[in-house]
Formats: C-alpha cells, sequence, structure tokens
C-alpha cells in the first residue's frame, strides 16, 4: 500500500476551520441569494425573519446543496495542494465487506435507539423542551422535495465525512491524541457546527458522531461511516412521508 504524506496537525486544524468558515458563507450566500430571487422577504437585519426563512425547505436545499458540494471541493483541493498526497489514502477510501457493513449498520440501529431513549424519549417524559425542527413540514415546503432529501441525506452527509472523519480524522490520527482523542475531538467539531440545536441535540449529534468515528477507525475506511450517515440521515426523513 503507497502511503500519502499528510498535512500536520495544525496546519489540518487551521484548513479544517477555514472550510467550515467557507461552508457558513457560502450558506449564507445560498440564503441571500434565494430570498433575493425568490421574494420570501428575507431581511438580513431581522434574526426572526432569518429564522422564518431557514423553514423554507427550498431555501434549506440550496444552502445545504451550495455548501455541501464547494466545501467537498475546497476540502480535496486542499489535500491535493500537500505534496505527495494520495487521495484515496488519505481519506481511507478502502473497501468494505459486506458482513462488515452489515455490522456496522446493526451497530448504528442499536446506538440511535438508545441515542433516541436518552436524549429524545426521557427528555420529552421530564417535560424538556426539544427543538428538532419539523421535518415534515419542511419538506412539505420545498419547491423540489427530492433536491430537499438529497441535500440532507445525501449531499450534507458526503461533505461531512469527507471532511470530519476523512481529512481531520487523518491529519490527527498520528498525533499524541492517538485513536480515541481523534475520534472525540472530531465528534465536538462535528456537534459544534450543528449549533443551531439545543444542547440536548447537541450531545445526541456528539454521540453519532462518536459511532462514525469509531466505525472509521475499526474498519479503516470513510465509506462505512459515510453509509452509515447517509442512513440515518434517511431515517430522520420517515417523518416526512408517514
Amino acid at each position: 500500500m503507497e502511503k500519502t504524506n499528510v498535512w500536520g496537525p495544525l496546519a489540518t486544524f487551521i484548513f479544517t476551520m477555514m472550510i467550515i468558515s467557507a461552508s457558513a458563507f457560502s450558506q449564507f450566500a445560498a440564503v441571500f441569494w434565494y430570498s433575493e430571487n425568490s421574494g420570501s422577504g428575507f431581511d438580513i437585519d431581522s434574526f426572526n425573519n432569518a429564522e422564518s426563512a431557514m423553514n423554507d425547505g427550498s431555501m434549506t436545499y440550496w444552502a445545504v446543496g451550495l455548501s455541501a458540494i464547494v466545501c467537498t471541493a475546497l476540502t480535496l483541493l486542499v489535500i491535493k495542494l500537500k505534496r505527495g498526497s494520495i487521495l484515496k489514502e488519505y481519506l481511507a477510501l478502502n473497501p468494505v465487506s459486506l458482513k462488515s457493513l452489515v455490522t456496522w449498520i446493526g451497530i448504528g440501529a442499536v446506538v440511535l435507539v438508545l441515542v433516541q431513549i436518552v436524549f429524545s424519549i426521557i427528555p420529552q417524559m421530564m417535560g424538556v423542551e426539544i427543538n428538532i425542527g419539523d421535518v415534515a413540514a419542511e419538506m412539505g415546503s420545498a419547491d423540489i422535495p427530492f433536491l430537499y432529501v438529497f441535500a440532507i441525506v445525501i449531499l450534507a452527509p458526503l461533505f461531512e465525512e469527507v471532511l470530519f472523519r476523512g481529512f481531520l480524522f487523518k491529519g490527527l490520527i498520528s498525533t499524541r491524541l492517538g485513536a480515541f482523542g481523534t475520534i472525540a475531538i472530531t465528534a465536538f467539531i462535528f456537534a459544534i457546527i450543528h449549533a443551531q440545536y439545543d444542547a440536548i441535540v447537541l450531545a445526541n449529534v456528539f454521540t453519532i458522531g462518536l459511532l462514525l468515528g469509531y466505525a472509521r477507525y475499526k474498519t479503516n475506511s470513510l465509506l462505512t461511516p459515510l453509509i452509515l450517515h447517509i442512513l440515518l440521515n434517511g431515517v430522520s426523513m420517515i417523518p416526512a412521508f408517514v
């Protein structure tokens, strides 16, 4: 197996922050462009109007889709800028056996159920309000529902896995952090970028990030967490179809 050159941990962290910033900027640009051309009445000076605009499914797929496409490409570009880098090795684009994949899907299902019990069912029983959004309403407001689903289920996981369990994971795994430190840090930053949600949902996202990172580590393949992430986001779309 040919060994790839990898950016050092400091450069990896700086590039990751730059890409996350680019993601936020591209989402804002997409929201502004869409609102200006759709007559949705988005007012950049009004938080309440901005919040309402983000409940527009069409605006969501433009923002998520543009950000995912641009920042996935940007991540690949950063990798290729490293002299001696080999994309396949850098991102661990290694095949996974069907048996291993099925095993991890089963593990993911168990973790998802436990996460829902701990971070959703129990808090609701205790009267704690959880802000997870209304997927059905948001998809229903999209002018092309397929693009909304495609952005959430395919494009968003693709970008997030390439960046977090791909680029960032590779840049940290050989440091003193080791495997478990790398898994924890990638999961933490993965959760932080979902800051639009409340603390309980962020804890949910962090736990899912730990699962995805551990799957990446144990199978030595980005394909495992990518498939798990796509399936998890797909499951989150079920309320929109029932």
